[in-house]
């Protein structure tokens, strides 16, 4: 599995999310080029979709670089369909959606890193 973006699709606000763990990966698929200076970076593609790419070690993202970036793709996200942040209110749906969004990715590095070895 590695080497590949990964597709996730929020069906409930009609979303595709793809996320990258190889720098590679998001020149040849994506024509995005990433800084060596990055951690991570979220991006609004012309087609709506939403790319997500995390530096990473041999055993997963740092996760204060997944919560970062999380945060940005759902602001992206709900950006788009008009959903706006209410400063006084306790925004469950940004609550829902984030936590969503980073199960889902920790899924998707399951598949790209090997967490039972370790040290």
């Amino acid at each position: 599995m590695k080497g590949i973006s990964h597709k996730i699709e929020c069906e409930m606000y009609n979303q595709m999310f793809h996320v990258c763990f190889h720098k590679d990966v998001m020149d040849r698929r994506f024509w995005l080029e990433i800084s060596d200076q990055w951690n991570g970076v979220t991006k609004l593609m012309d087609n709506s979709d939403i790319v997500l790419w995390f530096e990473h070690d041999n055993y997963g993202i740092p996760i204060s670089t997944l919560n970062h970036e999380v945060f940005h793709a759902i602001d992206f996200m709900f950006g788009n369909k008009g959903v706006e942040f209410d400063s006084k209110g306790t925004n469950e749906h940004w609550a829902y959606a984030i936590g969503w969004l980073t199960e889902k990715i920790l899924d998707c590095s399951k598949l790209e890193f090997d967490y039972t070895n370790r040290s």
